[in-house]
């Protein structure tokens, strides 16, 4: 298979290699519990933090650099302000699990967490509507069997339950389990349907990474709400399979991806 010309260039591939170096690192650490249950608590929000600021910074630069017209300036925008308010949640939570003890829920992280979708959906949504190509019949059955597998998958594993146990706590506690879900789904369709109408080439391979990005999320932040209600991350603070594997390490994969695809952007 013929990689794209981006990995010529050296801009490109010397940053983003370090960014797979530290992805390989991160899985086999989480992969094979090094360092013990508070290492894998703590791993990922050190990681998480500076990533999250230097996304941030990443895509300024490359919205700064567009012309007025361009089609993806009003999504790159939404991208800045959205990676901007994850960055101040992902510090926060940073100095949380400093403390070594479980953080408040809903927390000031979670506000900033909660406020980064709405940027975010808005330059999706403006990105989808400005979409000249229409799906072949193949790419649009594709995406309506996954889209309706997500949801499907979601509705009975994560919003039915929280509806069940509606009453069980307080409403300030109740809104965040119902909207991160639902604004991850909308996120996750957008880009799903994003995702087969990116170029050939350096320009579309950059915003598939991102795209892949939002679906690790995606499934980390739909894996961690099940398994909080399960009482299966990170039980009596005990690093399990679920809490490593299938919550934190997608979720930091998450970072890495949308800095390798905004790297492949920012050299165009």
């Amino acid at each position: 298979m013929k990689l794209p010309p981006i990995f010529s260039n050296r801009k490109y591939v010397v940053p983003v290699s370090l960014l797979v170096l530290i992805g390989l690192v991160f899985l086999a650490v989480m992969a094979f519990n090094l360092g013990g249950d508070e290492l894998m608590f703590t791993l990922g929000s050190v990681l998480n933090a500076p990533l999250a600021i230097l996304i941030t910074i990443l895509a300024a630069s490359i919205y700064r650099q567009m012309g007025i017209q361009k089609h993806p300036r009003g999504m790159w925008a939404g991208l800045v302000l959205c990676w901007a308010l994850w960055a101040v949640a992902e510090s926060l939570w940073f100095i949380f699990s400093l403390t070594g003890s479980e953080p408040p829920y809903p927390s000031w992280a979670d506000l900033f967490w909660l406020l980064g979708y709405i940027p975010l959906l808005a330059g999706l949504i403006s990105r989808f509507r400005s979409l000249p190509n229409k799906l072949t019949p193949l790419q649009g059955i594709i995406t309506w069997l996954i889209s309706l597998l997500i949801v499907v998958a979601a509705g009975f594993f994560v919003i039915k339950p929280t509806i069940e146990y509606w009453g069980e706590g307080s409403l300030l506690e109740n809104l965040p389990n119902i909207i991160y879900p639902v604004a991850d789904l909308i996120v996750a369709i957008i880009i799903l349907r994003l995702f087969f109408s990116f170029e050939r080439g350096d320009y579309g391979f950059g915003w598939r990474l991102i795209a892949v990005g939002f679906f690790l999320l995606t499934t980390a932040d739909l894996v961690f709400t099940y398994a909080t209600w399960e009482d299966l991350y990170y039980p009596d603070m005990q690093a399990n399979l679920v809490s490593r594997l299938f919550v934190d390490a997608p979720y930091t994969l998450a970072y890495l991806f949308w800095g390798s695809g905004s790297s492949c952007k920012a050299q165009h």
